[in-house]
Parts: C-alpha cells; sequence; structure tokens
C-alpha cells in the first residue's frame, strides 16, 4: 500500500512546523491538527492561548462528525452586586471602536486545554507530549513578535493592557510596546509545560 501523505494548513509557520513535527514522528492527521492549534497559543498572542475557548471538530474515516465542545465556562454563583469585578472599556481604535469587559469579572474557566486533550484520548495516537514539543520550544526561545498581534496591540494596550503589571512587562517591557519583529520570549508560559505532563489515557 503507498505511503499516505498528509496536507498541512496552518495560522502561521510555527503552526506548520508542529503539525510536521508531530506527522513525521508517527502522529496521525488529528495529532497533527492538535499540534498546529497548540502552537497558535505560543505563536498568535491575544486572537488563540491555552486559556481561551474553541472547539474541535472531526471526521472519523467512517464518515461521522464529531465536534467537541471546548468553550468557556462560567461561574454558577450569583454576584453581590451587578457588575462585580467587571469593568466596562471603550476601545475607539479597534474593530471601528467596541466596547469590551475588564478585570476580573470577565475571566471565565477556559476549555481550550480540556477539549484539545479529548479530542486526543479518543483520535489520537502519539505520546501527548510530543503534541507540545515545538510550542514549549517557541515560547522559551522566542519568536517574532506576529504584525497583526502588533496591530492589536497598538489598538487595545492602553484601554487593556497597561492595566496590568504582568501584562506591561510582557508586551511594553521598556516601557514602549512591541512593535512587529521583536523578539517577544514568553519564558512564564508554563501551562504548556504542565499540560504536557498533565494528560494520559
Amino acid at each position: 500500500m503507498a505511503d499516505r501523505k498528509l496536507g498541512i494548513a496552518a495560522g502561521n509557520q510555527l503552526g506548520a512546523e508542529a503539525a510536521a513535527h508531530v506527522a513525521l514522528s508517527g502522529g496521525n492527521a488529528v495529532d497533527a491538527c492538535l499540534a498546529s492549534a497548540i502552537a497558535a497559543w505560543v505563536s498568535e498572542p491575544f486572537f488563540a492561548s491555552v486559556a481561551g475557548s474553541g472547539f474541535v471538530a472531526i471526521r472519523t474515516p467512517e464518515g461521522d462528525v464529531e465536534v467537541i465542545d471546548g468553550n468557556s465556562g462560567m461561574p454558577h454563583t450569583v454576584p453581590e452586586e451587578p457588575g462585580q469585578g467587571w469593568n466596562r472599556a471603550f476601545l475607539p481604535n479597534y474593530a471601528d471602536g467596541i466596547y469590551v469587559g475588564v478585570g476580573p469579572g470577565s475571566v471565565a474557566v477556559p476549555g481550550a486545554l480540556a477539549a484539545v486533550h479529548k479530542a486526543w484520548e479518543r483520535h489520537g495516537r502519539i505520546e501527548w507530549p510530543a503534541l507540545f514539543e515545538t510550542s514549549i520550544s517557541a515560547a522559551r526561545e522566542g519568536i517574532l513578535f506576529p504584525k497583526t498581534s502588533a496591530y492589536y496591540l497598538s489598538a487595545t494596550y492602553d484601554e487593556v493592557w497597561s492595566l496590568y503589571p504582568a501584562s506591561r512587562e510582557l508586551f511594553a517591557p521598556d516601557g514602549r510596546q512591541l512593535p512587529e519583529g521583536a523578539p517577544f520570549v514568553q519564558g512564564k508560559l508554563r501551562t504548556s509545560s504542565t499540560a504536557a505532563r498533565w494528560g494520559s489515557r
């Protein structure tokens, strides 16, 4: 039987490299897709995150389609007062001007990692830690700050990211916002390392 070939389409080079690495290491198409998604958590700041949400759609060889819900979860407790822990901020320079929620009340329980793990558990073939190898290296060694992330940062920094010391340290380490192409090291992104050890069948 001829060797099967895998076509990879990813949002950026790191995602393609992560998928190719997993495929060449013995992973199947689901493994490659998940590795590429994990890479986005490192390579697409603001647009993808291990602390985010998402859905995984898989079509099996038999033609069945399964959708795994990785949406965020909100607390069931009722706030002591309306809008508790939540501030409204207006972003005049993004999307023709929009309102967003800022503060601890705007944070939900992420579902992305759980969805990826469930998809791997049901359909993956390679070892769980292998899905994270490329991403962990990129977080530690650094990437070039993407154009889209630099634009989003410029449009939202004053209203959102400047409010918190940790985000100021990450996205404006010398007091100036990171420009496109600047070295971007996420040394404190340890969740990927933890996640790589977390799951097992």
